[in-house]
């Protein structure tokens, strides 16, 4: 597994050397990979499947932690909730939005929801 984009950027270009490939992606993806095989030469179609809307919902229970796989999950959280929990982020990306309102951030040693429970339940083992 890739621990992140441009390490995943990195591995597609040599295995997609002298390839085209097609990239299915949100509206809000980052630039890292398709920048980087345009780069190295490889030709990439791009799709955007999907677009993110922000979704807010209220929690009322009393959590000690929240679990976030984007940036995006930051923005909807914080229109309806405080920050006074830890975010567990699936990878940089995602922490260093966290890190901009959350005192306590952990990020999964690599992206996956295995490493991001991996990472919560280490935590709160302590």
């Amino acid at each position: 597994a890739a621990k992140n984009a441009a390490k995943l950027a990195e591995y597609l270009a040599t295995e997609l050397k002298n390839k085209e490939a097609t990239y299915f992606c949100s509206d809000l993806r980052l630039d890292v990979l398709p920048s980087y095989l345009k780069e190295k030469g490889i030709l990439l179609n791009e799709v955007e499947v999907y677009k993110t809307m922000l979704s807010p919902v209220k929690i009322h229970q009393d959590i000690s932690g929240v679990l976030f796989f984007s940036p995006s999950g930051i923005e909807s959280y914080l229109e309806v909730n405080d920050t006074n929990k830890i975010a567990f982020c699936i990878g940089e990306t995602t922490a260093v939005q966290a890190r901009k309102y959350f005192e306590t951030v952990q990020v999964a040693n690599l992206p996956s929801v295995e490493n991001l429970l991996e990472s919560l339940n280490t935590y709160f083992s302590k």
